[in-house]
């Protein structure tokens, strides 16, 4: 699955659980993984990204494990493979707690 980074995010952290890492950790029931979630990249995991999938259809933005490398990549779009996508709006993942 293709998708592209959604610019002027950086210094959001999701209120409820902390860090957008943990958030996506919550929404896909998933342990964070060890690499970024880009195809063929063997750095590590470092930040929850907010990306849009690219296609004109779904305007939805997501939260994926991302390297800062290509985290800060906003020009062109990455390839994720079958990584989950999880939703950027907290009410959706929170912790509870």
């Amino acid at each position: 699955m293709k998708v592209t980074n959604i610019e002027g995010t950086s210094g959001k952290d999701c209120k409820c659980c902390g860090t957008w890492l943990k958030h996506w950790s919550n929404g896909s029931g998933l342990t964070l993984p060890i690499h970024c979630s880009v195809e063929n990249c063997s750095n590590k995991c470092e930040v929850g990204a907010h990306v849009q999938k690219v296609d004109p259809t779904d305007r939805s933005t997501y939260i994926v494990p991302l390297c800062k490398r290509h985290n800060s990549e906003t020009e062109k779009s990455l390839e994720v493979g079958s990584t989950r996508l999880v939703s950027d709006k907290e009410s959706d993942n929170c912790e509870t707690e």
